[in-house]
């Protein structure tokens, strides 16, 4: 695939402060723009605020690493309901969605495809792995 040379716009939803700090911290020395959410429910706020703006950002990010567990709102519930706005016109365009999860099991990975995720990455992942994805457009 060949590599995006637009800034690119990474929302991190993450519940643990270190693991978001910690890879909020490596994307950005990578040059990425990044915007946390701790939760589910954050990330679509966020997402819907991206999209509605009128600061001249781009009004979807280019990737959406998403937790699969998180309080308050899940990745998987998460996903499903960017994908359903995404659909429906609610959200520009579709951006695209990494699951980050610590859990191998089949159906853990089976669910984060059924929830429209992209990619899934295992924790603890390679992050050079994930840089080469988000880059690629």
């Amino acid at each position: 695939m060949p590599i995006s040379s637009e800034p690119q716009y990474v929302l991190i939803a993450e519940d643990n402060l270190i693991n978001q700090t910690c890879l909020n911290r490596q994307l950005m020395k990578y040059g990425f723009y990044t915007a946390l959410a701790s939760n589910g429910r954050q990330a679509i706020e966020t997402v819907k605020e991206l999209a509605r703006n009128s600061q001249g950002l781009p009004q979807r990010f280019s990737v959406i690493l998403m937790d699969c567990e998180m309080p308050i709102m899940d990745g998987f519930s998460a996903v499903r309901e960017i994908r359903r706005m995404e659909a429906t016109g609610e959200l520009p365009s579709r951006s695209r969605i990494f699951a980050l999860t610590g859990n191998t099991r089949a159906a853990q990975i089976q669910s984060a495809r059924d929830a429209g995720m992209d990619e899934i990455f295992i924790k603890p992942y390679r992050l050079e792995d994930l840089v080469t994805k988000i880059r690629e457009m």
